[in-house]
C-alpha cells in the first residue's frame, strides 16, 4: 500500500526515528512528516520536485504528498518526525487543510533557524525521555505548529522548485493562503476564476496577477498542478483506467490531464505508473534504513545545538524566540474553562488575620471553605459570618477535611516565581471544578519561607501562586489558544473579552517545584534563566474603544526576591510586615484604545515572567 500509516506509541502524538536512510520508497501518509538532516545529504523526491538536502536542511511534508528518500552514496542521519493529525486538530481546527513548506534556498533565514531550534528541542527531548518527556514535547510541538501557521504556510515556485512563500504583507499572505487552500481542497470540482474573485471579492484580472505575482505560475497553472498530484496516489495506488483518474481528480477531458500530468511530472501517466509502481513502499519493497542507537542519536543533536549561532547547547531553553499568535472570533473551542477555589482555612489563619480572611476569599471567588477536622467551634463561627446580610460577596460552602500534613518536602520553588508557572501550567486543564489550596503557611510567622504550595505566607505576604490563583478563578470562558507559553480565554458576555497569560521559563525553572530544593539552589536556577521570548498577539474585535489592563509579576517583586536580598535570613521579624504585600503585587499598566478590526499585545520576557492582560470592550461607548 502506498499511504503508511503512523503508529503513535500509547496515545502518545508524535513519533521520532533517527536513521541512517539508504532508501525509502515512495509512499504518503495524512499526518503532518518533517525531514530534518542532522548529517550529511540526502535526496527527497516530492511530487514532481527533487530536492537535493544538505545537513542542516529541514523538509516539511504535509500529508497526501507522495515522496521517497535516497542516499546520494554518502552517510546520512536524519530525524523523521510524525506529527499526528487527529490529536492536534483539536487545537489546530485547519491543520490538515494547511499547506506546509519549509524548504528554502536562501542561504540564512532567521524565521527558518527559529524553526530548526524547535525542532532540535523536540528530537532531543524525545530522545533523552526524562520525566514529563511526552507533556513537554507537546508543548514545543504546539509551539511548532504555530510557527509553521505562522511563517510556512505557503509556497511559491521558484525555477520549478516549490518552496516557502517568502512575504511580511499579512493581507498577501492571507489573500494567497485562502487561494492555496482552496484549490487543494476542491481540486476536484469544477473551478473558475471568476468564481474565486468572487469568492475573495476581487476582480479576476487583480486576483489572476497577484497569483501569477505571488506564487509563480498562473492560476490554470495551479490547479492543473493540484490535480496532477493528487492524480499521483491513484495511479500508483490502484489499477484505476488514466481515464477514469482523469475524472476523478477533475480535469474535463484524459487528453488534458495527460497534457497537464506531462507538464509536470515531464512523462505520462501511463508511463509515471509504469516507472514508479513497481517502487512504492510494500512488504516487498521495505525501506532501506538503519536505527541509530539513542546515545549516538543524543550526541549527534547536541552536537547540532552547539554549532547553531543562537542556542547555548541546553535543549529546553527558548533563546530569542518570537511567536505570533492570531486570535479570530469564534475559534474553535478547546475546552470549556470554569475553576473555583476550595481553600482551607485554620483557626490559626483566623486569629492572626481576623476579617482580613474574607477579603481574601472574595478576591479569589472562593467557591468552598475547607475547614480542619476538629475544629467544630470554629466552623460554626464561619458558617455563622457567612450567613450574615449580604454573606461579605463571598458564595461559598464550608466542608471539613484532615489537616494539612506540616511534615512535607520543603520545596521552596513554590515560594517563586517558578509556583506561579507551575501551579497556572498544572491547573487550567484540570477538568475538576475546585483546585484545591491553602490559605496561608501554618506555623511560627518569623519563618517567612516554608516551601509549601499556599496563597500567603505565614506572616500573611502574598505569594506569587496567589497571582496565578487569582487568574484561575478569573478565567471562566472558553480556551481558544493554548500553547508551552500563553493561553487565550474568551470570557463570556455580549461583547467579546479575553485574558491572555503569558510566561516564559524552562524545564529547569519548572522543575523547581517538582523536587525538593535548597534556596539558593532555586535562587540560582532563576538567575542563571536569561532566555528572551516575544509573544505578538493579534486579536480581532468589534470596532469600539477597549479597556486593557496589564499585569506583570518578575523575579524582583516577589517575597523570595525580598528574602534573596536579605541573604535569606532563617527568622525575619518586621514591625510592618502588611507593606511587604505592596512589594509582592504585580506591577499594572492601565489604558484604553480605540480599535477598528484588531488589538495587538505583546509581551516580551528577557528571563523568568508572569504576565496576563484583559481586553474588554467599554460598553458606556455604543449609542
Amino acid at each position: 500500500m502506498l499511504l503508511e500509516t503512523t503508529a503513535y506509541e500509547d496515545d502518545f502524538p508524535i513519533s521520532i526515528d533517527i536513521l541512517s536512510i539508504d532508501e525509502y520508497p515512495i509512499h504518503y501518509h495524512r499526518d503532518i512528516e518533517i525531514i530534518y538532516v542532522l548529517k550529511g545529504n540526502l535526496q527527497l523526491r516530492n511530487g514532481y520536485c527533487c530536492y537535493s538536502l544538505r545537513e542542516g536542511d529541514v523538509f516539511t511534508n504535509t500529508g497526501h504528498e507522495v515522496h521517497a528518500l535516497y542516499s546520494d552514496g554518502q552517510d546520512n542521519v536524519t530525524a523523521v518526525l510524525h506529527v499526528s493529525n487527529l490529536f492536534f486538530t483539536q487545537f489546530f481546527p485547519d491543520l490538515t487543510k494547511s499547506c506546509y513548506r519549509t524548504y528554502s534556498s536562501k542561504e540564512w533565514n532567521p524565521k527558518l533557524d527559529e524553526f530548526k531550534l524547535l525542532i532540535l528541542n523536540i528530537l532531543l527531548t524525545y530522545m533523552q525521555k526524562n520525566i514529563n518527556y511526552k507533556q513537554r514535547c507537546i508543548d514545543l510541538t504546539l509551539d511548532l505548529i504555530n510557527m509553521l501557521n505562522s511563517n510556512f504556510n505557503l509556497f511559491a515556485f521558484n525555477d520549478q522548485i516549490v518552496e516557502n512563500f517568502d512575504n511580511e504583507n499579512p493581507v498577501i499572505r492571507d489573500r494567497i493562503s485562502h487561494v492555496i487552500s482552496y484549490l487543494y481542497e476542491n481540486h476536484y470540482a469544477k473551478i473558475s476564476l471568476e468564481d474565486l474573485a468572487e469568492m475573495e471579492h476581487l476582480s479576476t484580472y487583480y486576483l489572476s496577477h497577484m497569483i501569477k505575482k505571488y506564487t509563480g505560475i498562473s492560476f490554470r497553472d495551479f490547479l492543473s498542478l493540484a490535480r496532477a498530484e493528487w492524480s499521483e496516489i491513484y495511479l500508483l495506488d490502484t489499477d484505476k483506467k488514466i481515464s477514469t483518474i482523469a475524472r476523478e481528480v477533475g480535469f474535463s477531458t484524459t487528453d488534458y490531464y495527460e497534457k497537464a500530468f506531462f507538464r509536470w511530472f515531464n512523462r505520462t501517466p501511463a508511463e509515471h505508473r509504469a516507472q514508479f509502481g513497481p517502487r512504492i513502499k510494500s512488504l516487498n519493497n521495505p525501506p532501506k534504513v538503519d536505527v541509530l542507537p539513542v546515545n549516538k542519536a543524543i550526541s549527534l543533536i547536541k552536537a547540532s545545538l552547539s554549532i547553531s549561532t543562537s542556542f547555548e547547547q541546553n535543549s529546553n531553553r527558548a533563546n530569542n524566540l518570537h511567536l505570533e499568535i492570531k486570535v479570530y472570533q469564534d475559534m474553535s473551542v478547546i475546552m470549556n474553562v470554569d475553576h473555583r477555589l476550595e481553600i482551607t482555612v485554620t483557626p490559626e489563619d483566623w486569629l492572626l488575620m481576623g476579617d482580613t480572611v474574607f477579603e481574601n476569599l472574595r478576591t479569589l471567588k472562593c467557591g468552598r471553605i475547607n475547614i480542619p477536622v476538629g475544629t467544630d467551634e470554629f466552623s460554626g463561627l464561619i458558617d455563622e459570618m457567612l450567613r450574615e446580610s449580604g454573606t461579605r460577596g463571598i458564595e461559598a460552602s464550608v466542608s471539613k477535611t484532615a489537616a494539612a500534613h506540616q511534615n512535607a518536602p520543603m520545596i521552596f520553588g513554590y515560594d517563586s516565581l517558578a509556583g506561579a508557572i507551575h501551579v497556572y501550567n498544572k491547573e487550567l486543564l484540570n477538568k475538576e471544578s475546585l483546585l484545591q489550596v491553602q490559605l496561608r503557611d501554618q506555623g511560627d510567622t518569623s519563618i517567612t519561607l516554608k516551601g509549601r504550595p499556599s496563597l500567603l505566607t505565614s506572616s500573611c505576604i502574598p505569594k506569587p501562586c496567589f497571582s496565578a490563583y487569582d487568574i484561575l478563578a478569573a478565567c471562566n470562558g472558553k480556551l481558544v489558544c493554548w500553547g508551552k507559553y500563553y493561553s487565550v480565554i474568551e470570557l463570556p458576555g455580549r461583547h467579546p473579552a479575553y485574558i491572555i497569560t503569558a510566561y516564559n521559563y524552562n524545564d529547569d525553572i519548572n522543575n523547581l517545584c517538582l523536587k525538593s530544593s535548597t534556596l539558593y539552589e532555586v535562587e540560582d536556577t532563576i538567575a542563571q534563566f536569561n532566555d528572551e521570548l516575544n509573544l505578538s498577539f493579534s486579536i480581532d474585535l468589534h470596532p469600539g474603544r477597549y479597556f486593557v489592563s496589564r499585569y506583570t509579576l518578575n523575579s524582583n517583586n516577589t517575597v523570595f526576591d525580598l528574602m534573596s536580598k536579605l541573604d535569606f535570613p532563617k527568622v525575619l521579624q518586621l514591625e510592618h510586615d502588611a507593606r511587604m504585600r505592596h512589594y509582592s503585587s504585580p506591577q499594572m499598566d492601565i489604558y484604553t484604545e480605540t480599535i477598528s478590526d484588531s488589538i495587538s499585545i505583546d509581551f516580551d520576557f528577557r528571563g523568568i515572567g508572569f504576565q496576563t492582560a484583559l481586553i474588554q470592550k467599554i460598553i458606556e461607548d455604543e449609542k
